[in-house]
């Protein structure tokens, strides 16, 4: 809006510019057809011989002696000559010396007026309005700050969001993403830009990414065919080796139907899930299954497995599963488990049976 208030004051002030200018043309060409001897001339006469008791005017104002006192002056005029030395120009062709025009009293009223009343109330309006709202023009020089952080997110189909951070003074901070119940971190890549893919949690999808200094961005968008998918999001902290798993339809470990992060699949199938990565340390996957879309009836049975690694045997792990299922409140379980003592010889934990069978009818 600051834009087309801004190009609006531009050309109101030229409006103004310009009519004052074809008036003060106008004036000083009727003035110069009623004067028999218009004042600014840009030619410079020959001083005439003048009587010793003739009176010079000394101002616009000036009246003449002989009681006359209603006549003024209607411009300067160049100091006479004595009448036995002939004027001459600088210029050594004899070209004319251009005389600056004198200003009009009639003219400077003229010009008065035009920006007191006539096309000028619109501007000094706009003028008044800009006064009256200093939080706009904050606004606008925000816009144009070279190190604003600005955060957009746009539906895209499998109800996702590409989410953007724009954050050019920010390279390489890290960065807080929050879309509740969800929560990960990112990091500002050298260009100072961050895209991602970001399933959406509900019809009405609000982002907010804060920083470590403790600014924050929002952004919300609608997402129209947010309420055809399940989602189920295992959140967790740390440097924990973390796997979600789904078997779609009876599929067992390494079949087609097996979704996991080996084995992520892709978005726009009716058939099968998809799972998405995000985070770095505070990390998440989110497996989605298009249920509103789905051609077959089936299960989807989850299930979560935990690496024992050296990063993460012999100390407590905890993480959370949330499903989110369409026409239903959110249920979600808490991972609390302490992992086995370090003994070089690695595996898995497998923990099952942490949420009801997705049950999909056929669509």
């Amino acid at each position: 809006m600051k834009r087309v208030r801004i190009v609006s004051l531009t050309a109101a002030t030229l409006a103004v510019a310009v009519g004052a200018g074809t008036l003060f043309q106008q004036e000083t060409m009727q003035q110069a057809d009623a004067s028999p001897e218009p004042a600014g001339m840009s030619l410079v006469r020959l001083a005439q011989p003048e009587p010793d008791d003739a009176a010079t005017p000394s101002s616009l104002t000036e009246t003449s002696e002989t009681g006359d006192t209603g006549r003024q002056a209607e411009g300067d005029q160049a100091n006479p000559q004595p009448a036995d030395e002939p004027a001459v120009t600088d210029s050594a062709e004899g070209t004319p010396e251009a005389t600056d025009p004198v200003p009009d009293a009639r003219l400077m009223q003229a010009a008065a007026e035009v920006r007191a009343g006539n096309g000028a109330t619109g501007l000094e309006a706009d003028i008044a309005t800009d006064a009256e709202a200093p939080t706009e023009i904050a606004a606008f020089q925000t816009e144009f700050d070279p190190c604003s952080v600005a955060v957009v997110i746009t539906p895209e189909p499998d109800a996702m969001l590409d989410l953007s951070v724009y954050a050019p003074c920010d390279r390489g901070a890290r960065i807080q993403i929050s879309q509740a119940p969800l929560r990960f971190d990112a990091v500002i890549p050298d260009n100072g830009e961050l895209r991602l893919d970001v399933p959406a949690l509900a019809r009405e999808a609000e982002v907010r990414v804060r920083f470590e200094d403790g600014r924050s961005k929002t952004d919300r968008t609608e997402v129209a065919d947010a309420d055809l998918f399940d989602r189920v999001v295992l959140a967790w902290r740390g440097e924990a080796s973390l796997s979600l798993n789904a078997y779609e339809f009876g599929a067992v470990f390494g079949d087609a139907g097996h979704v996991h992060p080996g084995n992520p699949s892709r978005s726009g199938q009716e058939s099968h899930g998809f799972l998405t990565e995000l985070g770095e340390d505070e990390r998440a996957q989110i497996y989605t299954f298009p249920s509103g879309l789905a051609a077959r009836a089936g299960d989807v049975a989850i299930d979560v497995e935990a690496a024992i690694t050296d990063a993460s045997c012999g100390r407590p792990l905890s993480a959370e599963l949330l499903e989110l299922r369409s026409g239903a409140d959110a249920m979600g379980r808490e991972i609390r488990l302490e992992m086995p003592d370090c003994d070089g010889q690695g595996g898995f934990l497998v923990l099952k049976n942490l949420l009801p069978e997705l049950t999909l009818a056929l669509n």
